[in-house]
């Protein structure tokens, strides 16, 4: 959801990199809420940290 926030609110003038404890499936409650504020972060997947 950070990044998919700050990529939004920054348009492209922050480098934005993401990653996680171990690689998953973004949350399909985390896509819904960001959808609501009209970002769609459904294709991004986390990364091993």
């Amino acid at each position: 959801m950070a990044e998919g926030l700050l990529r939004s609110l920054s348009k492209g003038a922050v480098e934005v990199d993401r990653a996680g404890t171990s690689p998953s499936r973004v949350n399909p409650l985390a896509i819904e809420a960001m959808k609501e504020v009209g970002i769609d972060i459904s294709g991004h997947r986390s990364k091993g940290g």
